[in-house]
Order: structure tokens, then sequence, then C-alpha cells
């Protein structure tokens, strides 16, 4: 997988980490770096030990799939896709008054990390440099959640479930491509 690829992955799966953000940072109105930057750490670390997780189970099992790994790729990524594109349809959560405490920060960082478990999966079937990827998508993660917070309020109303709704998309291409390139 190219590095370009890469990125897009990584931009795909960090899409719910960056609604989340825009949603905190649309309801913040004092900007304080610290918080903003624990917050964005903390999905970015995330973001990086969940697909390694999802590569290290995938990676057991991989020999069971020889000669379907771009089928499986494709399965996987679309799924995720279809639930990003399936979840911005759903109704708008209640905007968090002000940023969530270490503990909630920690739960939001595991419910939008989910994804990138199973995209670790998917990952191991192709045999691709899983330390690199993981790298790529916590940074771009931790840098959109940052960017999510710092702009909420301008971007918040604008671009709620559109970012869902063009991570989904970029999942989904990601995947149909996996499978064309075989």
């Amino acid at each position: 997988m190219s590095t370009s690829a890469l990125l897009l992955l990584a931009l795909g799966v960090s899409m719910d980490n960056f609604a989340v953000a825009l949603a905190i940072g649309t309801a913040k109105s004092v900007r304080t770096i610290k918080p903003m930057v624990r917050l964005a750490l903390v999905f970015g670390v995330f973001q990086v030990f969940m697909p390694l997780m999802g590569w290290l189970g995938g990676s057991q099992v991989a020999f069971l799939f020889r000669g379907s790994e771009s089928w499986i790729l494709c399965g996987v990524l679309s799924f995720v896709g279809w639930r990003m594109l399936r979840s911005a349809q759903e109704s708008e959560q209640v905007q968090p008054s002000s940023f969530p405490s270490l503990a909630d920060t920690l739960s939001l960082a595991f419910a939008t990390s989910v994804d990138s478990l199973v995209v670790g999966f998917g990952l191991a079937m192709i045999h691709i440099n899983i330390i690199q990827a993981s790298v790529i998508i916590g940074v771009v993660t931790a840098s959109v959640s940052f960017t999510g917070l710092l702009f909420g309020k301008q971007l918040g109303q604008a671009l709620g479930k559109r970012s869902k709704l063009s991570g989904g998309l970029v999942l989904l291409f990601i995947g149909v491509h996996a499978l064309m390139a075989r």
C-alpha cells in the first residue's frame, strides 16, 4: 500500500475523531491549549494501538485467507465505510458543554477507534508495515482532532455530518481500489 493510500486510509478512519472534536470545539467557548492537546493526543494514541491490535489478531489467521487478501481488505474497509455513512445519517448527538474529563476522553477515544481495530485486521491480510501504517493513522488523527477543536466554532455547523460522510466514502473507495489492484 502506497504512502498516499495510507494517508487516505488515515483520513478516513480519523473522521469520527474529527466529528467528535468539532462537536466539542463548537460547544467550548474558552480556548485553552492544554486540554485541546490532551484530547488530540489521546485520540491519536488510541488510533496507533487499535490497528496494531487488529493486525496482531489478523496476522494469526491470515494464512486461512491466502489468495483472498484483497477481498478481505475490501470487505473490511467497505464495512467500516458503510458504518460511517450510516452513522452520519443518524440524528445529531447532544453537544457537550465543556471539554470531557480524562475518563470521558478515554471512552471517546476507544469508541472512535474501534473501526481502526477492524482496519488493522484487514491490513494484516495484505502484509504491510503495520508500524508505519499505525503511526500515520495516529498522527493524522491527532492532527485532524486538534484542527477540529481549534476550528470547531467555525466549522462545526457546516461540516458535522459531512466529515463522516467523506470519511466513509474514502474508506469505500480504498476498499474498492484494493480489490481492483489485485
